[in-house]
This record gives structure tokens, C-alpha cells and sequence, in this order.
């Protein structure tokens, strides 16, 4: 993938000569400024890389990023864990003594949202 870092672009895709990075993670190019001349930098760099690193391209990258899993499905598996720990969370700490206890027909409809919600994953 050749893409600008923005947004969720700049979560997923890691520039190959990013070095801050693990090996493994990188799996793209990327460009930062929203201009041409960068645009143009990067496809040089991606189409330079095909060129004289083919090797390296089709038994390297295109495996790894072939094998990556950005799905939605994967992302709302991630979020509806982070939901259950945050709501977890906000159980254990509303279960303090000096804090009003949590109306127990809003706690139900939430867990049959989040029910519904890993119904729906699988």
C-alpha cells in the first residue's frame, strides 16, 4: 500500500524504511506532506523498491502484508473487548460504598447490547 499518514491510514500502514519500528510491522509507503513532490517521492521509493528489490518484494512484503488482518471484523472484536473492559471497569469502581449504585435496568439493556454486539461478530 503507498498511502498519506492520516487518520487511521497512519495507525495501519508503517513505512518500510521506518526504523522506529519492528521489521514485521512495516508493510507500506507512506508520505506525510500533503503535496506532490512527496506524493512523487513515494511512488519513486515503492516503484524503486519493485524494481531493484523484487526479490525481496514478493517473498517479503507481499506475505506480510497479505497476512495482516485489518478487517472491520477484527476492529469491532477489538473495540467490543476494550467496551467490556471499560465497563468492567466502571462496575468495579461504581461498586464503591460511598457512590450511588448503577440502575439495574440500564445495567441489563447494556449487557444485551454487548451481547447482541458478539452475536453479530460471530
Amino acid at each position: 500500500p503507498l498511502v498519506r499518514e492520516t487518520g487511521g491510514l497512519r495507525d495501519t500502514i508503517v513505512d518500510v524504511a521506518h526504523s522506529d519500528y519492528p521489521e514485521h510491522r512495516r508493510n507500506g509507503f507512506s508520505f506525510n506532506d500533503a503535496n506532490e513532490t512527496a506524493l512523487q517521492i513515494t511512488i519513486h521509493r515503492a516503484i524503486s523498491s519493485y524494481d531493484n528489490g523484487y526479490d525481496w518484494w514478493s517473498r517479503v512484503l507481499v506475505p506480510r502484508v497479505m497476512s495482516q488482518d485489518w478487517s472491520w471484523s477484527r476492529s469491532a472484536a477489538d473495540y467490543l473487548e476494550l467496551y467490556r473492559e471499560v465497563a468492567d471497569a466502571a462496575v468495579q469502581w461504581r461498586s464503591s460504598p460511598s457512590l450511588p449504585q448503577p440502575d439495574a435496568t440500564r445495567q441489563h439493556t447494556l449487557q444485551q447490547q454487548m451481547q447482541q454486539m458478539q452475536e453479530q461478530l460471530q
